[in-house]
């Protein structure tokens, strides 16, 4: 009896701890939690179109997230901020439009960092690893 609750503790452990590692919806909480945002307060952007997301950081510490660069099912890309009043202003291209979004898809980084002092660049992190990419 000991033994049966025993592994099943450690099998409910192991599957918890994968969930968390993985996240459990597939998008880091504070990226979800803008996209949804979004999906309330702007007309025509759903949280299920979602197809592609790269968060953007201005910090190398990736400590708060600035925003998210968003490309859905019907082409669009959007770029998701949260402003002071904590409602969310964006920006919407069509794909064709957004360059960056095509090397970002080439590269596919996990995180993406803009330089304030180099408006032409940013730097695209992937598996831990970083490097300086033109926007143009």
């Amino acid at each position: 009896m000991l033994k049966r609750f025993s592994i099943t503790i450690l099998l409910c452990m192991a599957w918890a701890s994968t969930m968390f590692a993985q996240g459990v919806c597939g998008h880091p909480k504070a990226e979800r939690m803008l996209m949804r945002m979004a999906e309330v307060e702007i007309e025509g952007f759903f949280c299920d179109s979602v197809m592609a997301e790269y968060p953007i950081y201005t910090d190398g510490e990736h400590a708060e997230l600035d925003a998210v660069l968003v490309k859905t099912k019907d082409g669009v890309v959007w770029y998701l901020k949260e402003n002071e009043n904590e409602e969310v202003s964006y920006e919407k291209y069509s794909e064709k439009d957004v360059k960056l979004f095509k090397q970002l898809e080439n590269i596919k980084p996990d995180k993406i960092y803009l330089l304030p002092n180099e408006p032409q660049f940013f730097i695209a992190e992937k598996d831990g690893k970083k490097q300086k990419v033109s926007v143009k």
